[in-house]
């Protein structure tokens, strides 16, 4: 079962039954943001740091957009992550879903994600998240050493990481030494969706001219993770969302100032 938690945590937008606020208990998790549903664990929140990566556990409710598996509402899940601000990146360690039975919480289900693999495949839990992240701005700055920097994945060589939606995407950079500020370009932009997942590499054709993009093709990549060795990296499958570049009709274009192209824009600076 995968759960898609930690966006959830970056993104702040999840609603909380009245059953579930009623069984957490308030002595020993907090809302660090009013506005936000999360609950963390005061006796982590000590660990917060910025120079080293620390654990901490957060606690958040059902929620039918990010759980579209759980029909029961009355549903919380704890999750316990490494962060690691310096640096931008967690490691997701383990999940555990409850149901509130009564003003009770029974555990339904436990994923132990760091116990299950072996210690030299463990960059598989590990994810980055952008500066401007929830997590980043309610958690890593409350450590007194915390400092916005730029991000960098020394593992994805050959790519310029920007960002998309809070997220961290890469684009190439030999495509770069095609950018034009008048005329179609094409670019590869790298995304990593969950947490473990292997890459997908969309080909777009940027128009910095017009302010507009357009998917051309998508590949599926194995063996490609974000903080994982690259050298066994194999193309699994590839959608064609355009077979003629050169005749794209105006419908299909995208506004660079879009949800999907937002971090593009920045290249026809």
């Amino acid at each position: 079962m995968k759960h898609k938690l930690f966006i959830a945590l970056m993104s702040g937008f999840l609603s909380i039954t009245a059953n579930c606020a009623d069984v957490i208990d308030r002595d020993k998790w907090i809302l660090i943001n009013e506005g936000d549903t999360t609950f963390y664990l005061k006796s982590a929140i000590n660990n917060i740091s910025y120079d080293k990566p620390f654990e901490i556990s957060v606690m958040t409710p059902f929620n039918k957009d990010l759980n579209p598996d759980i029909s029961n509402p009355n549903t919380l899940f704890r999750s316990d992550y490494k962060i690691d601000c310096k640096n931008y990146f967690y490691d997701e360690i383990s999940t555990t879903e409850f149901q509130v039975v009564g003003n009770k919480l029974k555990t339904n289900y436990v994923n132990d994600k760091l116990k299950a693999l072996k210690p030299n495949e463990r960059y598989k839990l590990r994810h980055s998240f952008a500066p401007d992240a929830v997590v980043a701005k309610d958690v890593c700055s409350l450590s007194p050493d915390y400092k916005e920097t730029k991000f960098k994945n020394p593992i994805q060589s050959g790519w310029t990481p920007i960002v998309v939606k809070q997220k961290i995407n890469y684009i190439n950079n030999a495509d770069l030494k095609y950018k034009s500020l008048t005329k179609p370009f094409l670019l590869r932009v790298k995304s990593y969706e969950t947490v473990g997942s292997n890459s997908r590499i969309t080909t777009g054709l940027i128009d910095c001219k017009n302010k507009r993009a357009v998917p051309i093709r998508t590949s599926y990549m194995s063996n490609d993770f974000e903080y994982g060795s690259t050298s066994q990296v194999k193309l699994e499958s590839t959608t064609v969302h355009e077979k003629d570049i050169h005749n794209i009709p105006e419908k299909r274009w995208g506004d660079m100032g879009g949800d999907a192209t937002r971090g593009l824009s920045s290249i026809c600076q």
